[in-house]
């Protein structure tokens, strides 16, 4: 049910009013100010409140501010983006959680980069591929082929392993798909 129909003060509706020319969004104003969207877009449709009609902000110099920002190192970082990805997502706003944990995620590829690189390792892959590597004299077609291979090496001794698993890699779409349905037809729905 509803909210029943309440009259608000006009002190409120200017407050409102101050807030959405300030750049807030009509969903933030509504919000802290308890008040109904299709109100809110009502009176700022009567009243012609427009942020086009605002004069314009004079333009920000960010040279001369850019010393007084915090120095964080990488662990400091991903902490902040962990606590903002968590208020953002308790509010609704998966949109900036994502981007949130994006940095955060960056943050700690950074670190990862930094513990390699001062162990010693040149890329991530160094100590856990199998084989030798390709040489620096193949082509990037033949270095594909190698990668590949061995790619498809490691996925046939998983099928191995696995002997039960109903796919096998020589199989084609349909033959996959067949066996999934009678696998399915075995063991029921899931």
């Amino acid at each position: 049910m509803s909210e029943p129909y309440r009259i608000r003060s006009p002190e409120t509706w200017e407050a409102a009013r101050l807030a959405y020319l300030e750049g807030c969004s009509a969903d933030e104003v509504c919000v802290r100010f308890g008040l109904g969207l299709s109100a809110l877009r009502k009176h700022a449709r009567a009243e012609g409140w427009r942020r086009a009609d605002q004069a314009e902000a004079e333009p920000f110099d960010d040279e001369d501010d850019a010393d007084d920002l915090p120095d964080m190192d990488d662990p400091a970082l991903a902490d902040l983006a962990r606590r903002r990805m968590g208020v953002a997502a308790r509010r609704g706003r998966l949109t900036e959680a994502l981007r949130w944990a994006r940095l955060r995620d960056f943050a700690l590829r950074q670190m990862r980069d930094q513990q390699r690189l001062a162990a010693g390792l040149a890329s991530p892959n160094d100590a856990e591929t199998p084989g030798p590597p390709p040489q620096p004299s193949e082509t990037p077609r033949e270095t594909a082929r190698t990668i590949l291979a061995r790619a498809r090496a490691e996925v046939h001794e998983v099928h191995k392993v696995h002997s039960n698993s109903p796919f096998e890699p020589s199989l084609n779409r349909t033959e996959r798909r067949r066996r999934l349905k009678d696998m399915r037809k075995q063991t029921g729905p899931p």
